[in-house]
């Protein structure tokens, strides 16, 4: 035990005991021992760990954020250049639109995901290497404008045709998202359904497959 007046100092961090006042000795009188543990001291440790516990994986998240950002900006700069170097893509224009409309789409995305997370705009900024007024357009618009991706494509390059790429790999995404959290419901990993019978497995695969098929036909429909 500690001697009369001292707290062990893990004690304190760890907010098992809070130390207001010190032991107290009245002039000529016995040592009065303050209480080793206060009320409020075990739930204000355990609120003080939650905030610490939630500051460092903002503070993660935001890192994380930072570095995809950097990677996205690195691999659009790497798609103009080797446009620039080889003319374009034997492919063709197709390939050259679809391979900048991707690289816009991800600097997009990583931009707004960064900014969600409260990443600062001069960062931001700085991440990117865009003048700011780019870089505002990009936080500000849903889906990239021909104008604003024709500043971020190569010369001669159709920007109204990589603008609407760029949009196509959004609403993939966002496909994507909704085919996941369908199959999360599916799984039973949500936890706010009862898992579906096969029956019910099954109802869903049919109506998804039926909306699939009348959504190809129309796309079949409209090139010819």
């Amino acid at each position: 035990m500690p001697p009369p007046g001292r707290r062990d100092a893990a004690e304190v961090a760890n907010g098992a005991v809070a130390v207001p006042y010190p032991d107290y000795r009245a002039p000529g009188g016995p040592l009065v021992a303050q209480p080793r543990s206060w009320p409020w001291a075990d739930s204000c440790g355990f609120e003080f760990r939650r905030r610490m516990s939630a500051t460092a994986a903002s503070e993660s998240a935001r890192a994380e954020a930072e570095r995809q950002l950097a990677a996205a900006a690195e691999r659009h700069r790497e798609v103009l250049a080797s446009m620039q170097e080889s003319g374009r893509p034997e492919a063709g224009q197709h390939i050259a639109v679809k391979s900048v409309g991707r690289a816009v789409q991800l600097v997009s995305f990583a931009l707004k995901r960064a900014a969600e997370l409260d990443v600062a705009f001069d960062r931001l900024v700085e991440l990117t290497g865009w003048e700011p007024d780019l870089v505002r357009e990009g936080l500000e618009a849903a889906t990239p404008e021909p104008w604003f991706v024709a500043r971020l494509a190569p010369p001669g390059i159709d920007a109204r045709a990589v603008a609407e790429a760029a949009a196509a790999f959004e609403a993939i995404g966002r496909l994507r998202d909704l085919t996941q959290r369908a199959l999360a419901d599916v799984d039973g990993g949500a936890g706010e359904l009862p898992p579906p019978a096969a029956a019910d497995i099954d109802d869903l695969h049919d109506r998804w497959e039926t909306a699939w098929r009348a959504w190809r036909e129309g796309l079949e429909s409209r090139e010819t």
